[in-house]
């Protein structure tokens, strides 16, 4: 999940829970083909700032509905930075 694009233009909201949409369907299609009782999606958040799960509110019904399980990862842009947010969740 990005914040902009290489060209430097934003991404709106509306963009990123697209992406997550089709990424829910994707993955349940998946698990639905392959015959498996749960599917994920792991994402990687690239975000300027970190939000939390809020990239997931607009899926989680259709994704426990696809039995899909929904992960994320915050990707700090510094070392520096993710120490700092460890020191205030400590």
């Amino acid at each position: 999940l990005r914040s902009y694009s290489d060209e430097g233009t934003a991404y709106s909201k509306s963009k990123v829970e697209k992406w997550v949409k089709q990424g829910v369907q994707q993955a349940g299609s998946y698990r639905k083909e392959r015959g498996h009782k749960v599917a994920a999606l792991c994402c990687f958040d690239m975000r300027d700032n970190d939000s939390g799960s809020d990239c997931f509110e607009a899926v989680d019904c259709i994704a426990d509905k696809l039995k899909v399980a929904l992960r994320r990862w915050y990707l700090y842009a510094s070392s520096e930075l993710a120490r700092e947010a460890e020191a205030l969740t400590g």
